[in-house]
């Protein structure tokens, strides 16, 4: 009866043990994981790598295997992109005005005020009188998907009324 006994007590005395090593390298582990970094590319070793992908999308020698060639002649020259050409688009709500679009509008916003348009649902004449670019849509100020999806279409109105590309 008393060897049954410490039978037990050692059973459950190695499971506590083996629970206890298996949680704490569980935890260890994480806490690597969680505390590594993965090597970060150098801004000029990205800029780089873009090149090289932008040299391979442009190259117009056919590549081996390839049935037929594309000639460089057949590409319509486009203009190189400005400032002037984008077009960006902000979509608030009203209940926002003072908060999270007050924040935009004193950084990058001032700075491309012409550029910029901002979709919201509520009329804002401090906004207008400062020459924001402010569009009030008869939208719904929520996140459901036919409001959302009436923003959008807003912004799409706006952007292909606009010459921008």
């Amino acid at each position: 009866m008393q060897q049954r006994s410490i039978r037990r007590k050692w059973t459950v005395l190695l499971c506590t043990f083996s629970l206890s090593i298996s949680i704490s390298i569980i935890l260890y582990v994480d806490f690597q994981l969680r505390t590594s970094s993965l090597p970060k590319l150098s801004a000029a070793a990205r800029h780089r790598s873009i090149q090289r992908a932008d040299a391979g999308a442009r190259d117009p020698r056919p590549r081996s295997g390839a049935t037929g060639s594309r000639a460089p002649a057949a590409r319509a020259a486009q203009p190189a992109l400005t400032l002037e050409d984008v077009y960006l688009a902000v979509k608030t709500t009203g209940r926002f005005h003072p908060t999270r679009l007050a924040l935009l509008l004193e950084t990058w916003i001032s700075r491309t005020k012409a550029h910029t348009f901002i979709f919201t649902d509520a009329e804002d004449s401090e906004l207008q009188s400062l020459g924001f670019n402010l569009l009030v849509t008869s939208c719904q100020p929520d996140h459901s998907q036919q409001a959302l999806s009436c923003k959008m279409a807003a912004e799409y109105a706006g952007f292909m009324a606009s010459d921008k590309r």
